[in-house]
Order: structure tokens, then C-alpha cells, then sequence
């Protein structure tokens, strides 16, 4: 697991935090940048003799970053997303210190969406009426004009426009669109928070190397609009892994 040996630093970057800086994403939208530094996590599975899952985990994630956590299986990469969101812990106890911003008050909840594995969506739904129902729950408050600008901008900047009008469908089940799109699609629906910190697990996973490298590119372009990118990968291509900024491994 990245970083797991004791006073191992998991990323080699500089000590500093960043906090309400601005930067324009390609849509014309201002970004409000933040840093996320995290420092000796330990999470542990409580028990009559408590196991130690991950032991003193260090690392940071700057701005106009994509920033990889990488290992093996089983290794605890999902464990350390979840700790550092404070979710899907499932009884789980974690210890240490996360800082985002440069500030332990801010809550993480509050800056940064989470694009999970599972792909959750209604089948029988277009990619414009998921993106519209999203809307209406994350926009509260906007004028339905407000929400469908909003929606047209995001489409265009993940390149969803093409498939705007198609059943999202399911796996196996209902044809509809490509893996590729439903996982930009997820993408699109944590964007109209406007995050500043973009949580991805194992994003890359089923989808073909075209694909793979298409959603790489737009979470680049993502991170050049001033988002701090943290997603969990396992085994990528090599030309994945020269995509990204900063990996933490062994």
C-alpha cells in the first residue's frame, strides 16, 4: 500500500497548503482552488485485538493535480479514499489528520465530490433527464434556465453531448451508453456542485484502453481548471500512468 511503512512519506511534494485561490476552467467557471494534505492516517478494524488496516499514511494533493494512490488488490487504496472523505467506513476507526486548504475546520464534505466505482443510475433514463433530475436536487434554488446553462456546460466540457439524448441503459441488461460515458457521466453529476477536490475510485476499471486514456484526458483537463483530481487506479497501461502528476506506491 502507498506510503504504509511507518514515517513513509506516501507523496514527495512541498509542505505548503493552498486556500481561496481562483482559477477558470475551459467553461469560463471560477474554481475555488484547495490543497488536501493528509498526515499519519491509521485506520483499524476494532476487535478483541484491533487490526491494524493502515499505518501512518502521509500525503498531499495540490491544485491542477492528478494525484494516484496505486497497490496491490487488497492493499487498501478504496480504505484511504474512504478515510480521507470520512465515508463507507463501515465500523472502521480512523486516527490522524486531514487539512484541506491549509485548515483542519473546513469539512471535506463541504468541497469535493465522490465518483465511486459502481456505476448508480436509473437505466431507463436519458443522459439529459439524469443530468436535469441531478440538477434540480444539487441547484436548489436556480432558475431552471440557470440549471440547464449549467448542464449544456458541463455536457460540452466532458464531451457528453453526443449522447445527450440516449437511454443510459445497464450493463448486460439494457443496452444504452458506452462504459466510457456512463463514468463521465457520474463525472458531470458531482460537476454541478462545482468541487473543488474530485475523488474518483478505480475510475479506469472496465472500460478498454481507448476509453481509459479519453476519461484520463478529461480529468486532466479537469485538474488544468484548478481541481485537486485524487482517484485510486490498479495496474494502469503505462501511457495511463504517464498521465498522471504525483503517484503514491511502495
Amino acid at each position: 500500500m502507498p506510503g504504509s511503512e511507518e514515517g513513509t512519506p506516501l507523496l514527495s511534494a512541498p509542505a505548503s497548503s493552498q486556500r481561496g485561490s481562483y482559477a477558470t476552467n475551459s467553461s469560463g467557471e471560477d474554481v475555488v482552488q484547495m490543497t488536501l494534505a493528509w498526515h499519519g492516517i491509521r485506520v483499524t478494524k476494532p476487535g478483541p485485538v484491533d487490526r491494524v488496516i493502515l499505518d501512518n499514511i502521509n500525503g498531499l494533493a495540490e491544485p491542477k493535480q492528478v494525484v494516484a494512490l496505486m497497490g496491490a488488490s487488497g492493499a487498501g487504496k478504496t480504505t484511504l479514499l474512504n478515510a480521507l472523505m470520512g465515508r463507507n467506513l463501515n465500523g472502521l476507526e480512523v486516527t490522524g489528520e486531514t487539512i484541506i486548504g491549509g485548515s483542519s475546520e473546513l469539512k471535506i464534505g463541504d468541497v469535493s465530490g465522490y465518483v465511486q466505482q459502481e456505476e448508480l443510475f436509473l437505466p431507463t433514463l436519458t443522459v439529459y433527464e439524469h443530468l436535469m433530475i441531478q440538477g434540480g436536487i444539487r441547484l436548489a434554488g436556480l432558475k431552471k434556465s440557470d440549471i440547464k446553462q449549467r448542464i449544456s456546460e458541463i455536457m460540452d466540457e466532458l464531451g457528453l453531448f453526443k449522447c445527450r439524448d440516449s437511454i443510459i441503459g445497464l450493463s448486460g441488461i439494457k443496452k444504452g451508453i458506452s462504459g466510457g460515458e456512463a463514468k463521465r457521466l457520474m463525472v458531470a453529476s458531482i460537476l454541478l456542485d462545482n468541487p473543488s477536490i474530485i475523488f474518483l475510485d478505480e475510475p479506469t476499471t472496465g472500460l478498454d484502453s481507448h476509453m481509459a486514456q479519453y476519461l484520463m484526458n478529461t480529468l486532466k483537463r479537469l485538474a488544468a481548471g484548478g481541481r485537486t483530481i485524487v482517484c485510486t487506479i490498479h495496474q494502469p497501461s503505462s501511457r495511463i500512468f504517464n498521465m498522471l502528476d504525483v503517484v503514491g506506491r511502495n
